[in-house]
């Protein structure tokens, strides 16, 4: 079987397959090459090493069940860290363009499947979903603001949060804002809900 030149676990697929070819010469001599290979992915050869592999444990004195509970946890953690985003990227789902959000959560199950969280701006509903189901979302902007060109949904989000802010102390302290900034703040805010499907009014 061969790996994908993409596969970020290349070299333990490798040391699998030399084992597993190992094991398939010891257990089935005198097989040809052509039919050894198919063997690799026979459930049938797979079967007989796991259930020598239990002798073997049996005889050493080993609790296979907790080595394979280790060998999990071992696995889980590879994927987690061979996970395709990180905290802040931004993402969508790969069938539905209708809404973008930005990761702010990883964690793994105990089959070790990656699961990003994901906020979506100006929708209170938090997603989570597999990693392999999203890719790169379409960028945001580039957007003028007050506070130079904004080319990331972060940077609109971290601007918007700064305006509302500036704003809400101005008229805590009894003056009224620039209308400018009332401006640049609904620009802000339906620009996000436009990238991320969610909505503006939310948003502000």
């Amino acid at each position: 079987m061969p790996a994908a030149t993409n596969n970020p676990f290349v070299h333990p697929i490798d040391n699998a397959t030399a084992a597993v070819d190992a094991y398939i010469r010891r257990a089935f001599p005198g097989h040809p090459p052509q039919e050894q290979a198919a063997r690799r992915s026979d459930p049938e050869t797979l079967h007989c090493l796991l259930s020598d592999l239990l002798h073997y444990c049996d005889h050493h004195n080993l609790d296979f069940t907790q080595l394979l509970g280790h060998a999990r946890a071992s696995y889980a953690d590879d994927l987690a860290t061979a996970q395709t985003f990180v905290h802040g990227d931004e993402v969508q789902p790969r069938a539905d363009t209708t809404w973008r959000g930005i990761v702010t959560g990883t964690s793994t199950t105990q089959h070790g499947e990656v699961l990003h969280t994901i906020d979506i701006p100006g929708d209170p509903t938090t997603r989570v979903l597999p990693a392999q189901d999203l890719t790169t979302a379409t960028p945001f902007g580039p957007l003028e603001s007050g506070n130079g060109l904004l080319t990331t949904a972060q940077q609109a989000e971290g601007r918007l949060r700064e305006l509302s802010l500036r704003i809400r102390l101005t008229e805590h302290n009894g003056r009224v804002p620039a209308p400018s900034l009332y401006a640049e703040q609904r620009d802000l805010a339906h620009a996000l809900a436009a990238w991320s499907g969610g909505s503006s009014a939310v948003l502000l």
